[in-house]
């Protein structure tokens, strides 16, 4: 499983693959914070829904970012499904377009 955190004003899309890490918890308000879980049962339809332009992004509170928890059970395809979310955005927003995805922690699984 990753999360995903998509940051419109900083332009910047962040991937965690360790859900204990510190960052994920430091967003100020998370009343506010927006959620898409993407699982094998729900993939096509969360695909749709970004390809179709549904999700809205702004500079102002509750549009400014979203958070998207990918658990398909293979990192590599869920990194994929991000690089395709992020394409999705990029076609209608542009400050997505020179984004690369930093990922910023990784856990190993044996």
């Amino acid at each position: 499983m990753i999360k995903v955190y998509i940051n419109y004003p900083h332009h910047c899309v962040t991937i965690h693959h360790n859900m204990n890490c510190n960052l994920m918890n430091m967003h100020p308000n998370l009343e506010t914070r927006r959620f898409v879980s993407i699982n094998l049962d729900n993939l096509g339809g969360e695909l749709k829904r970004f390809s179709s332009g549904e999700f809205r992004f702004a500079s102002i509170a509750g549009l400014n970012g979203l958070w998207l928890c990918i658990d398909l059970g293979d990192d590599e395809f869920e990194a994929q499904v991000a690089a395709f979310i992020l394409r999705q955005l990029s076609s209608k927003y542009t400050p997505f377009r020179s984004i690369t995805p930093n990922i910023h922690c990784y856990q190993y699984s044996m």
